[in-house]
Parts: structure tokens; C-alpha cells; sequence
């Protein structure tokens, strides 16, 4: 388990793996900077707590200089968990194939992220391999007890959120900017969201949403709601 402070700034230099059962802790007000190549992934049998409040938002961001800062400088924030997907063995994009780390999904329908509250995640969605980019905030696979509330995900090279099976409930959510689609689900993703906004900007983007099932088998179940 570890704790990351408000009273620190964390330079992420590389993939950032939360392993194994750890949990990691991020305090109101901390600040996250991403290098090239950067991102935090959190697997499958660990989890997050990274509750923000209002006034004290958790930042994830560039580490490159204010004004200097654009889509892509980093990867982003991805959580992986055991919630049914309809896909045979799922290993989530931008994480090498060969990479057991990346595998998400399982049977259990409560299977519990962390938490993501009061935070926000901006010019992330470094291109990892050729047309492979990570999302702002990827979901693979996260059921229904992952808390992801009061997120902002701004200026994103690819999805803002994108969110692969599981049942996770998302509330309160902005999404600013973003290469491609605002928001994006498939692989029998049975959640929900409440109150989110997606505002596209001009010249940038595709659809505000995409909504698939399963793209090589569509009537593949669980079946995206």
C-alpha cells in the first residue's frame, strides 16, 4: 500500500503499475504530473482511493510547463477490474499484449476499483503504438462498488472516458475537449451514468458518444444497457 501527499508533486516517469492487492491512497490537493510514455494503471486485484474535495481536486496532468502543455504529453489514468465483460480474455489497449498486467473482467459483478472523486485528468492519451492510444480515463471491467464521481477528463488525444464492460455507475462527470469521442462503451458494459456533460470542441473530436456492444460478435452477452 502507499499514500501520496498533498504536500508533494508526483512526476510519473514511466507505466505505473498498482499490483498484486495494494491500494493506492492520493490526498485531497495532490497534483500527478505525467512525462512521454507515462501513466498510472491500476490492476485488476488492486485498487485506488483518491477521494478530492471540492476546494482540494486531485490533478492529473502534463508534466510539461503551463501554456506549454496538449493532448497526449502523457498516457492516463487507467483502473482494471473483475466485473463481467463479453469478451473472451480482454486485455485492455495501450498496455503490450504480452503484458498479464493488462488482462481485466472476470465474474463478479461488485468487483471494487477504488475510488475517483473530485479529480481531474487533462492532456492525457499518449500514442503507446501506432493508432493505439490510451483514453483520459479507461475503465476495464470496474463493477458496481467502483465510486468514479465529480471527474473532469479535459483535452484527451483519444476518448475522454472510455468504459470496457463491467457495472460501473459513473456520477457527475465532465468531459472537455476530447480527440475522439467524448464517451465510450462496449464489451457488455451494464452501468449507468447521471449528470454528464460532454462538450465537444471545433475541428476536434468525433461523436459525443459511442456506444458498442461487442464489435466481432454483437449479440455477445452480457449485452452493453
Amino acid at each position: 500500500d502507499t499514500l501520496w501527499t498533498q504536500s508533494n508533486t508526483y512526476y510519473l516517469n514511466k507505466v505505473i503499475f498498482v499490483e498484486g492487492s495494494a491500494k493506492l491512497t492520493i490526498e485531497p490537493g495532490t497534483k500527478i504530473l505525467g512525462k512521454p510514455g507515462s501513466a498510472l494503471i491500476v490492476t485488476r486485484d488492486a485498487s485506488i482511493y483518491a477521494r478530492g474535495k471540492a476546494d482540494a481536486p486531485i490533478l492529473f496532468s502534463s508534466a510539461a510547463p503551463v501554456g506549454k502543455r496538449k493532448s497526449g504529453d502523457w498516457g492516463g489514468v487507467v483502473l482494471l477490474g473483475s466485473a463481467p465483460v463479453n469478451r473472451t480474455n480482454p486485455h485492455i489497449e495501450g498496455i503490450d499484449e504480452n503484458d498479464f498486467r493488462g488482462h481485466f473482467g472476470g465474474s463478479d459483478p461488485s468487483s471494487n476499483c477504488g475510488v475517483l472523486e473530485f479529480a481531474r485528468i487533462e492532456f492525457a492519451g499518449y500514442e503507446v503504438y501506432a493508432n493505439n492510444e490510451l483514453n483520459g480515463l479507461t475503465l476495464g471491467g470496474c463493477g458496481n462498488n467502483t465510486v468514479i464521481r465529480q471527474v473532469q477528463v479535459h483535452l484527451a488525444l483519444d476518448d475522454g472516458i472510455e468504459v470496457f464492460g463491467g457495472t460501473v455507475f459513473l456520477d457527475h462527470i465532465l468531459i472537455t475537449g476530447a480527440g475522439d469521442d467524448g464517451f465510450d462503451w462496449d464489451m457488455g458494459w451494464q452501468g449507468g451514468t447521471q449528470f454528464l456533460v460532454v462538450q465537444q470542441y471545433i475541428g476536434r473530436g468525433d461523436n459525443g458518444f459511442e456506444g458498442d456492444n461487442n464489435k466481432k460478435k454483437r449479440d455477445a452477452e452480457p449485452r452493453s444497457m
